[in-house]
């Protein structure tokens, strides 16, 4: 499924990234962008990094060609 975000990463209340993080289940992947559109500061990226974690939820930023799937995105 599609979730296009068209609120600044900088806003807090984010409408389409909150159906998105429902949405996603264990085993999912998240593919993003840019790194920047999940958050603007490093403690809202760590945040999020660890709760897609905990919940067994991967994540794939294309334009730097990371993914949590392989070690080196780990």
């Amino acid at each position: 499924r599609i979730f296009s975000e068209k609120a600044s990463g900088r806003k807090t209340n984010r409408t389409e990234l909150d159906k998105c993080l429902d949405y996603l289940r264990e085993g999912d992947i998240l593919v993003i962008y840019k790194l920047d559109r999940l958050g603007r500061t490093t403690k809202q990226l760590i945040e999020l990094s660890q709760w897609l974690d905990k919940n067994g939820i991967d994540l794939h930023i294309i334009d730097m060609n990371v993914s949590t799937k392989d070690a080196m995105g780990k």
